[in-house]
């Protein structure tokens, strides 16, 4: 009887264990079913690309940024390298740069584009600031 008894403890003992592992480990969470991939972070996390100084700026605020006259070093000391470099008619040259935020949450992207002119001694004579709004 007392072997019987030993036997059925040990019985009852290892099926509330099997019991215990199977109910908890349903209610483990796997993270890549409940990771949010809009958090920052993400795969579908805002992206904020080129120079951050184009994020929020229009025609007036960039001719007070960058007057008529501007030397083309100083131009890129404060945007950086630029997106591309053009060679234009009697030694004149132009830069484009762009600044682009992609939301995949709100499903837009705004993206600025700036075109600077420059004269043959290397400085400003024109800037031109384009900016589209898209939605997908």
């Amino acid at each position: 009887m007392h072997t019987m008894l030993r036997n059925l403890s040990v019985k009852a003992l290892s099926l509330s264990a099997l019991g215990l592992a199977l109910a908890t480990s349903g209610c483990m969470p796997y993270d890549p079913y409940y990771a949010n991939p809009y958090a920052a972070g993400g795969a579908l996390a805002d992206k904020d690309e080129g120079p951050a100084m184009l994020a929020n700026v229009d025609e007036t605020s960039i001719k007070a940024l960058i007057p008529v006259g501007t030397p083309k070093e100083r131009v890129v000391q404060m945007l950086g390298a630029p997106l591309s470099t053009s060679a234009l008619s009697n030694g004149k040259t132009a830069h484009v740069y762009s600044h682009t935020f992609t939301s995949y949450s709100r499903r837009f992207v705004d993206m600025q584009m700036l075109n600077v002119e420059y004269d043959a001694s290397g400085k400003v004579s024109t800037t031109t600031l384009t900016k589209t709004h898209s939605t997908f």
